[in-house]
């Protein structure tokens, strides 16, 4: 059985959604555009599929210590 399954994780702008086939995610999906300001959380770290917008006025927060990877 598969299902599909969009969140919004901790309240974020961002969602990604997951394809589950047998609990075996076979992709990850996330939008092309940040469309609001987003702090990374301390102590983690976050990775993108790209090409990634970021709409004007809108801003990505990446801490000391963190790191954003867009692949």
């Amino acid at each position: 059985m598969t299902s599909i399954t969009t969140r919004a994780d901790k309240g974020s702008a961002l969602t990604h959604t997951e394809m589950d086939n047998n609990s075996l995610a076979v992709f990850k999906e996330n939008p092309t555009t940040v469309a609001s300001s987003y702090t990374i959380r301390n102590n983690h770290n976050a990775m993108s599929a790209g090409p990634i917008t970021i709409n004007s006025g809108v801003t990505v927060t990446v801490g000391s210590g963190e790191t954003w990877t867009v692949v």
